[in-house]
């Protein structure tokens, strides 16, 4: 019994993180939620995948080795901005500064020209994240908020095109609440 308890626990892992749930808009974990806004379409299970964002999300998450743990639990896309709420495993064994660290790393290295201009902690509503924010060589920025639950990485990832004259961009900014 205590054999078949041990493998069942190597196989789920012991990550506590659950995922989250979507329910008239508004996703929420049990961390925190992040109300789709006004002027937005909502995406849950594979339709998240319609967003132009996921395979650049999904894509990060493989160099990072955590393709196979990556779940994008939501999505949301207001033409010029667009919003994902994606986890994936800790797989480097990070701390969650250490994870930002890689993140930033990664986009720092990137072809397209990416400059860091965030690495910071911050409060909103009362729940900690990671906040880091890229410029895009030609506009555009992307946003992560990251937390830890577990060994999982959960994290708010959010891009604004340049020109965002519909302000998508502050709404998608400012969606986050605590659950």
């Amino acid at each position: 019994m205590i054999l078949v308890m041990a493998i069942g626990m190597m196989m789920t892992g012991c990550s506590s993180y659950k995922g989250g749930t979507v329910k008239d808009g508004v996703y929420s974990n049990g961390v925190f939620k992040v109300t789709t806004p006004e002027g937005f379409v909502c995406y849950t299970g594979d339709d998240v995948a319609k967003t132009d964002h996921y395979i650049v999300a999904y894509n990060k998450a493989q160099k990072r080795g955590a393709d196979k743990s990556f779940k994008c639990e939501y999505a949301a896309d207001g033409g010029t901005a667009e919003i994902l709420v994606a986890s994936e495993e800790n797989v480097s064994d990070a701390t969650l500064d250490g994870f930002a660290d890689i993140v930033c790393t990664q986009f720092a290295g990137d072809i397209l020209g990416y400059t860091v201009e965030k690495n910071e902690n911050v409060t909103i509503d009362g729940v900690r994240f990671r906040e880091l924010s890229f410029t895009l060589s030609t506009g555009g920025h992307i946003r992560y908020y990251i937390t830890q639950s577990g060994n999982r990485f959960v994290y708010v990832y959010t891009v604004t095109l340049d020109g965002d004259f519909t302000g998508a961009s502050d709404k998608a900014d400012h969606c986050i609440s605590a659950a």
